[in-house]
């Protein structure tokens, strides 16, 4: 009577197993923890499964994991923003090879409000076709860009009805604004004529 025992050698294969848990565990810890909320969802058969919620969706958004599965994206749109977010998965729905990128007022679950950039991509995955939405929430840069316009208006409209000669401009001397009775003592046919010129161009010696 004898005994056989037939070793294999399985080094790579384990290397290689455990390289790739490493880099699965690496992955899903760095898209649970990212700035931009990630939402995958799947269309297989005509129907929709979401398959992946990070958790910066749901502190943008203000749902829960298992409410954001059930609901359709018009649904986090605010009001007179519906059309225009289901226009865009509509057009992502018929033409999966496209990237679609919008911005939009939406509508956190405890109704205020909040300005999101949403980024669409998909591929073929077996039968399926999968989505991945990339949200990032631009709220409080839209709020100061909205401000920012608000003051040019304000200049625009003080500098416009001021009666004398005004130029604006940066440190560098280069014009940026300048009013009707500027630019008919200086002989600007219009104001873009003067805009990016330096005092020096545009004032007689």
């Amino acid at each position: 009577a004898g005994t056989t025992v037939i070793l294999e050698n399985h080094t790579n294969e384990r290397l290689a197993n455990d390289e790739i848990k490493r880099s699965r565990e690496f992955f899903e810890e760095m898209i649970a923890n990212m700035s931009d909320g990630l939402l995958v969802a799947e269309i297989k058969n005509g129907k929709k499964e979401t398959l992946f919620v990070n958790k910066r969706v749901t502190d943008i958004t203000g749902y829960s994991r298992e409410e954001l599965a059930t609901m359709e994206p018009p649904q986090f749109a605010g009001e007179g923003e519906k059309e225009k977010v289901r226009c865009k998965f509509k057009e992502m729905w018929e033409n999966p090879a496209s990237i679609q990128e919008f911005s939009f007022w939406s509508a956190r679950r405890n109704g205020e409000s909040r300005y999101l950039n949403a980024r669409i991509s998909s591929n073929r995955y077996d039968d399926a076709e999968r989505y991945y939405v990339l949200i990032s929430d631009m709220t409080e840069k839209r709020i100061q860009e909205e401000q920012q316009q608000l003051q040019w208006k304000i200049m625009r409209r003080v500098v416009d009805q001021f009666p004398h000669p005004i130029a604006c401009y940066r440190q560098d001397e280069r014009v940026f604004l300048v009013n009707n009775e500027f630019c008919r003592l200086f002989g600007c046919t219009h104001e873009e004529e003067a805009a990016g010129k330096s005092l020096r161009e545009l004032l007689p010696p």
